[in-house]
């Protein structure tokens, strides 16, 4: 058995219910089910009484016995994990973003990270906010970029950028310097989920049935395809900055308007305060503030 299945049977016998424990954990019920699936298969005996609709999960008489065990095991771990805290001075700094902030904003911070801090190891993941908030909780990262404001007993979330979003499209398009939102086609838009806000608003603008051309989670390629013709996209600001030496990309202006995208940085609570944390929020303010970024709350 794993920290993890512990973990799913703790919190389930916390809350009384699978829904709100996988809410509580950010993963899916499905997931969550799973754990408890195969916990129950290693120890022989079922741990719950299932009821129907939205009766609370009771424990068995088995499950009654494991909980003392479960507990038991939980405090020894986070005791293993103070020592380790108290014993060895973290010399790193666990990162993680969605990937169009790790892609466009975040690599000149980390190379001045690297520069000044060369005793520091670093740590940097791509991850969805969600398996992200589940590291910081088991301690697994110090900090994580994201466009969702988290705020638990383990995380604090501190606004740190509120980014324009702007017009990209192919050099040989037809798109005049100013872009009506009438002129636009979903049939050539190349789209990304940039934030909820912005996702709103094109459901407001376009239908929430509209269907891009191209629906892109891969940063690597909206060069490639937002350069094809006629193709057009909106930014968050960092990417265009990015892409603004690129010879067959221009930008416009747009007579309507677009909700900015306002990212924030997931800290743990634990770790906020260490060495590490603060040279690199200290180095993300210096380098935004050099390429005078717009929209820095910092």
């Amino acid at each position: 058995m794993t920290s993890l299945e512990i973990e799913a049977f703790l919190t389930v016998q916390q809350t009384g219910s699978v829904t709100k424990a996988a809410e509580r954990l950010y993963i899916s019920q499905s997931s969550l089910s799973t754990r408890l699936r195969t916990l129950e298969r290693e120890l022989g005996c079922s741990l719950f009484i299932r009821g129907r609709g939205d009766r609370a999960m009771l424990l068995t008489p088995e499950g009654e016995r494991f909980l003392s065990l479960a507990q038991q095991h939980k405090d020894l771990e986070e005791k293993m994990r103070a020592l380790a805290r108290d014993t060895m001075p973290r010399r790193v700094l666990r990162t993680a973003s969605f990937s169009s902030i790790g892609s466009f904003l975040l690599p000149p911070v980390f190379q001045r990270f690297a520069q000044l801090y060369p005793d520091i190891r670093l740590e940097i993941t791509d991850i969805i906010a969600p398996a992200a908030t589940n590291a910081i909780i088991r301690d697994e990262l110090d900090i994580a970029f994201s466009t969702l404001c988290i705020s638990t007993e383990q995380i604090t979330a501190i606004p740190f950028l509120l980014e324009p979003m702007v017009f990209l499209c192919a050099a040989n398009s037809g798109y005049p310097d100013t872009v009506s939102l009438q002129a636009l086609s979903t049939a050539n838009e190349v789209y990304s989920h940039w934030c909820a806000d912005v996702q709103q608003w094109h459901q407001s603008a376009f239908g929430a049935d509209a269907e891009p051309k191209v629906r892109l989670e891969l940063m690597s390629q909206i060069h490639l395809f937002t350069a094809q013709p006629d193709a057009w996209a909106i930014v968050p600001y960092s990417v265009a900055e990015d892409l603004r030496s690129a010879p067959d990309l221009r930008r416009c202006k747009m007579d309507f308007s677009v909700p900015e995208r306002c990212s924030y940085i997931l800290c743990n609570r634990k770790t906020r305060d260490s060495e590490p944390v603060r040279h690199f929020l200290e180095c993300l303010r210096t380098v935004l503030r050099e390429n005078k970024t717009p929209g820095l709350l910092l």
